[in-house]
């Protein structure tokens, strides 16, 4: 397996790695020719989430390349996102309306926590802008789109849209496991037994079945 010191002592991680470095490099050369059209908001967005998706995937395999692999469910969770809502915009067009209501959606909630004024860290937000006017068109722009069949989407129902129902009750499932720090992630990376003791570990080894998935994971979010 792949240690902090870059040693690798797992032949099949070392020859999935190594898949995977030629895998990433192939996908970032070949970004050189992608051709779309400036004037489609689709066409647009739809390239900014393949940048979403290769991108940290250079961070994932920094992390796997040093043995430090806490990093990587969190960074493919949102890759699979970006995935997922790629893959609805080159089969709908129509889907980039649903994700501008999804950032108008986000944008609402800081607003109105902006109008509050007892949240000490949005005031100069408040300063900047006027924000009962602001939410009153953002709304209205929100509730046209709504109206249209065009709003906000509910994570599940994207995946579904997406063909890919049963990667958000499996695959996905666990990536939020580790991104949340649930009990069962959090024992996983740090927590060792010896006889009836349990000890902290920081940096612990991860298991070797552990870093070939993720390995696989990344390298088929590139494929």
């Amino acid at each position: 397996m792949r240690h902090r010191d870059g040693t690798v002592t797992d032949k099949i991680i070392e020859r999935q790695l190594d898949f995977l470095g030629h895998a990433y490099n192939t996908v970032l050369n070949s970004v050189k020719e992608l051709q779309f059209d400036s004037e489609s908001p689709a066409h647009v967005l739809a390239i900014a989430l393949h940048g979403t998706i290769v991108e940290p995937a250079a961070a994932c395999i920094s992390a796997l390349n040093t043995g430090n692999i806490i990093a990587v469910p969190i960074l493919l969770r949102s890759m699979t996102e970006a995935l997922v809502d790629q893959i609805n915009l080159l089969t709908d067009a129509e889907y980039v309306k649903n994700i501008q209501a999804a950032n108008l959606k986000e944008t609402e909630r800081l607003l109105v926590q902006a109008g509050d004024e007892s949240n000490v860290l949005l005031g100069r937000l408040r300063e900047t802008l006027d924000v009962p006017k602001e939410l009153q068109e953002l709304r209205a722009q929100l509730e046209a789109l709504r109206k249209e069949g065009h709003g906000e989407l509910k994570v599940f129902e994207r995946f579904r849209r997406a063909g890919m129902e049963f990667d958000y009750r499996s695959a996905y499932v666990l990536l939020c496991l580790d991104t949340h720090s649930n009990a069962s992630a959090l024992v996983e990376r740090h927590v060792e037994k010896h006889g009836d003791r349990l000890e902290l570990s920081i940096f612990k080894e991860p298991r070797v079945n552990s870093i070939r998935a993720r390995i696989d994971a990344v390298t088929a979010m590139l494929l």
